[in-house]
């Protein structure tokens, strides 16, 4: 999960991203500097933070350092990502489909080999 992130403030700022388990047992942080302009050009900082685990369940967005106001900050678009590991009950059903794809293709081919004789 990641963003792009701006102080409201112009000038230097450093940004924060944690993040932290159900148990609210903080996972890692990252600190990024980045600069606030009045360019309207996209150049905001992403931070973003990714666990192979899937063991994240909050994430906090944060300025360290700011030139003023240090609460006062903005975020862009959040991009999300998770992938989805197939249950072995989701592995099971589609192997029995298969199987049974199997079984029909196999009658079918020996029901026309009984009707041509």
């Amino acid at each position: 999960m990641g963003a792009q992130i701006q102080a409201d403030e112009f000038g230097a700022f450093t940004a924060q991203i944690s993040a932290y388990n159900s148990d609210g047992v903080l996972l890692g942080s990252f600190l990024e500097n980045g600069v606030s302009t009045s360019q309207s050009d996209g150049s905001a900082i992403f931070i973003g933070i990714s666990d192979s685990t899937a063991d994240i369940s909050k994430i906090v967005f944060s300025l360290t350092d700011a030139s003023s106001a240090p609460n006062d900050f903005a975020l862009g678009p959040i991009e999300f990502s998770a992938s989805a590991v197939p249950e072995p009950s989701t592995w099971a059903m589609m192997l029995l489909g298969f199987l049974g794809l199997g079984f029909v293709a196999y009658r079918r081919k020996s029901q026309m080999a009984f009707n041509a004789a």
